[in-house]
């Protein structure tokens, strides 16, 4: 199998397909590819998770600043964002942590920095190949000691908690891979994070408490916030453990935190 990263999706809101030839790339390269086709993909699932984004979006549009210390402030200050994310699910409890992933993951953005690897942090001299996607969504990628196959065919009727499902599974598996290849020292921002996070439990304003602490360059901050969210079991990207709870037939790997009511 060659080295390479390929991304197909054939659905009506996206039908794309990405290929990037790694065999001569370096990490960085890799790092650039995972979070090309995240960003590709991330907010798709979402759409199809079952959530009212549009509630969402509008109470993101309340939030403006600029970096981490803001953002941090302005969770502090907010008020009913459990009613809001009720909301946003019509009351079914068990699609709150799509909503809050959502909106965690859309609030970094209103305040200039990114809980996530953006292609745009790494320069890279890899450009996709685009291809005429078949009818599924796949992911195919090997690089050094990294392979993936993810594939779902698709067919009509086809329930749309199993496209999120597959589309979050690719997604966590990118988002991942970006940090895992980014060069950024791990060991150093895992302490910052758990000296951020110590002693608390997961709140919504223990979450603003934390993210007033982040600082260091964009990929550091992006690595440091997706941590701390982590350990509160609020991923900010697309990934399966947020459906588990309404689809349970979707799986996927457990989060890191703990398990106090929010």
């Amino acid at each position: 199998m060659p080295e390479e990263l390929k991304m197909e999706v054939s659905l009506p809101e996206l039908k794309d397909g990405i290929e990037f030839d790694l065999s001569s790339a370096s990490e960085k390269d890799a790092a650039y590819a995972a979070a090309y086709c995240s960003e590709k993909i991330d907010a798709l699932t979402f759409a199809y998770s079952g959530i009212n984004v549009s509630i969402l979006d509008k109470e993101l549009a309340k939030y403006s600043g600029k970096g981490p210390r803001e953002a941090g402030a302005a969770i502090l200050a907010a008020k009913s964002l459990r009613e809001v994310f009720k909301d946003a699910v019509n009351d079914k409890k068990t699609l709150i942590p799509v909503a809050e992933c959502y909106f965690f993951s859309k609030l970094p953005g209103r305040f200039g920095f990114s809980p996530k690897i953006s292609a745009g942090m790494i320069p890279s001299f890899l450009k996709p190949k685009p291809f005429a996607p078949g009818a599924r969504i796949a992911l195919v990628s090997k690089f050094k000691d990294w392979m993936a196959i993810k594939k779902l065919f698709l067919e009509p009727g086809m329930a749309r908690w199993e496209i999120a499902g597959i589309l979050a599974g690719i997604n966590e598996t990118l988002v991942k891979k970006a940090f895992d290849f980014a060069g950024l020292d791990k060991a150093k921002l895992d302490a910052k994070a758990a000296e951020l996070t110590k002693g608390k439990k997961k709140s919504y304003a223990a979450i603003g408490e934390a993210l007033r602490g982040i600082e260091g360059s964009p990929a550091e901050v992006a690595y440091l916030c997706n941590s701390i969210l982590s350990t509160f079991e609020v991923l900010p990207y697309a990934n399966r453990p947020m459906l588990s709870k309404e689809y349970p037939g979707v799986k996927g790997p457990k989060m890191r935190g703990r398990k106090p009511k929010a």
